[in-house]
């Protein structure tokens, strides 16, 4: 089943709104066996979307629309895929019905405007909307699937979840994809690629390996594309132990999770309490690992040290350390460590300090100089970065490298 993208919206075009939708599709389709072979992003303009249509109906089986669906004069999808199909835009009544119940349910007045959004091609079918007023659309047409969905973020993954996908998983198919997905961290992809290559030539050609490098880890997926499910699945499990026994020494985790989720399960296995003291990249570790859910079983808490009186009051980071090594130092973010652990009565501990930018640098200490330091009662790893990028990339690299310094530190001390 081919199945393509039409992303609608001078919104995108223009860079004003980031097309997160995309990438959200793409995750639920590969979960269920599923994949975009090819996207294509038009403006709010008849002719335009019409292209679009016609351009992708001649690549794929099932054509997904995001976007262009509501009741203003730009949401233009409805009319498009109407022109397109050679039919007359009606007002469905299932879809009328759907809207006037929830406006109904939200006290909200029915005016024409609102109305609009229920006009869809004749003899498709209305997919209603749980989280919002515009309803989707399913549209056969020639042999083609057409599938219209709001590009309210929100609104389409629950619609393409509980509507969509159920659907589409019931159509016929030629065969079955799957994947699996280790995260590799502290190593380059290019190194990895050097570990694997021999390996990686020798797969059968229903097998495909990926590098899905990032700042400071690299996923590996490995796909495969095979007639029966039993088969793929063995085949798969197979080759996925040969190519995690190959990087076993640099493997955060054997499925597509992140480092922040890995982390939690390693402490929270191990019943131990972690606590942050940050200085340059502002809360942003600790807002890493709470983005979690359940992380307040391993997380205590942590302090943003911005000043140094704070650093001195809260940490208890000596102020005669601070006037000789000065904030962005070996000995300062070691203090900051021993701070933590105590004002927070953590098991580990994670700091940093330096220079963000773009101002601030000096010749011994430029932008960019960020000390990152780990530990708990057995020792503190410190760590020392000049990183090269613009302020918001510094600090997500500072980030995500102080992860990576809690990760080694997690698995030199044993745990797993």
């Amino acid at each position: 089943m081919k199945i393509s993208l039409l992303v609608v919206g001078d919104e995108i075009l223009l860079g004003q709104v980031t097309d997160s939708n995309a990438a959200r599709i793409g995750q639920l389709l590969f979960a269920r066996g599923l994949g975009i072979a090819e996207k294509l992003t038009v403006g709010d303009s008849l002719e335009e979307i019409r292209r679009g249509l016609q351009y992708l109906r001649e690549r794929a089986h099932v054509i997904l629309v995001s976007g262009g669906l509501g009741p203003t004069r730009d949401d233009l999808t409805q009319e498009a895929l109407a022109g397109f199909a050679g039919r007359r835009l009606v007002e469905n009544a299932e879809a009328k019905r759907d809207l006037l119940a929830l406006l109904e349910r939200r006290g909200r007045p029915v005016n024409e405007i609102q109305l609009r959004q229920c006009r869809m091609p004749e003899g498709a079918e209305a997919l209603p909307n749980a989280m919002g007023t515009a309803p989707g659309t399913w549209l056969e047409h020639e042999d083609r699937l057409f599938i219209a969905m709001p590009g309210v973020p929100y609104e389409l993954e629950h619609m393409l979840a509980y509507q969509v996908l159920p659907k589409l998983e019931n159509l016929p198919r030629s065969g079955v994809l799957l994947h699996r997905t280790l995260l590799t961290g502290g190593i380059a992809e290019s190194d990895l690629a050097a570990r694997l290559e021999s390996w990686a030539e020798g797969l059968p050609p229903e097998y495909q390996l990926a590098y899905l490098p990032a700042l400071g880890t690299v996923r590996l997926r490995l796909t495969a594309t095979l007639p029966e499910k039993e088969q793929a699945t063995a085949g798969l499990d197979a080759h996925f132990e040969e190519m995690a026994h190959l990087v076993e020494d640099v493997v955060v985790a054997r499925s597509d999770m992140g480092m922040e989720e890995r982390l939690g399960e390693i402490l929270l296995k191990n019943k131990l309490w972690l606590s942050t003291a940050e200085s340059c990249t502002g809360g942003s570790i600790s807002r890493s690992i709470t983005s979690v859910a359940g992380a307040s079983r391993y997380y205590r808490g942590g302090v943003v040290s911005y000043q140094n009186d704070i650093k001195i009051s809260t940490l208890g980071v000596p102020a005669t350390l601070l006037e000789t090594e000065g904030a962005v130092s070996e000995a300062c973010v070691r203090a900051m460590v021993e701070g933590a652990l105590g004002a927070f009565k953590a098991d580990v501990a994670l700091s940093t300090s330096g220079i963000a930018g773009p101002g601030g640098g000096s010749p011994g200490k430029p932008v960019g100089t960020v000390w990152l330091a780990c530990g708990d009662a057995s020792g503190i790893e410190a760590k020392c970065y000049h990183l090269p990028w613009d302020r918001r990339r510094n600090i997500e690299a500072a980030t995500t490298y102080s992860l990576l310094l809690l990760w080694n530190l997690l698995r030199q001390r044993g745990y797993r």
